[in-house]
Order: C-alpha cells, then structure tokens, then sequence
C-alpha cells in the first residue's frame, strides 16, 4: 500500500482501470483529493510503477558496471533484487519514490519522457 506521506505532485504511478488495463498516472492535485476522501480506494487502483534498467536508460542513467547506475550523479545499484540508492542506502520502492530521492538529494524533478 502506498502511503499518501510518500507521494508528491507529478510522481508516476501505475493506474489500474475498470476494464483491467494498467496505465501510467501522473500524480496531481485531485489524486490528493481522492488520497483524502479514500485512502484504500485510490491504493486499490494505483501501484508503485517497478524500478528497471529500460525506465533507468531512458531517463539518462548511464550503466557504470553491473547493476550499477548513475543518475544523473546520483548512484543506484540492484542489490539483492532492491534497487538502493548508494550514499544513503535507500531502498526505492518504485519509480514514484526514485523520484521524490532524486529530488530531495539533486533539488530537481526527475522526468520520465513517454510515461507522463
């Protein structure tokens, strides 16, 4: 279950319709909104989008060597099937959490082309 602590405008989040396609969301004021008024409704049609070497490539990390990254100066290593940021050693528990790390650690939104 994702946490409503955990999330900031503009994080990207898997959006699970009624006719069973799943879909990147952006986040934005009315997620919020929903998140407030229905905490287990909203994590009921949203998931954390899985972190991959493809959405890492296509964000600009480039491969330093084997299950390691670096983003744009910020370092992320797959350990132990987790994808963790490097000096901080945190875990990131999806895409949405890669960037709100990223930006508390860089002080800049991380964009993912093709998926907002």
């Amino acid at each position: 279950m994702i946490k409503a602590t955990d999330l900031m405008v503009g994080n990207l989040l898997n959006y699970h319709t009624s006719e069973g396609h799943i879909l990147p969301s952006k986040m934005d004021w009315q997620d919020f909104k929903w998140i407030d008024e229905d905490e287990k409704g909203f994590n009921f049609v949203h998931s954390a989008i899985s972190i991959t070497e493809e959405l890492l490539i296509n964000v600009g990390a480039m491969k330093i060597r084997e299950n390691s990254y670096n983003l744009n100066g910020m370092q992320i290593n797959l350990t132990n099937g987790k994808w963790i940021e490097y000096v901080h050693q945190i875990e990131l528990e999806g895409i949405h959490h890669l960037q709100n790390v990223f930006y508390f650690i860089m002080g800049k939104e991380l964009i993912f082309e093709g998926l907002n």
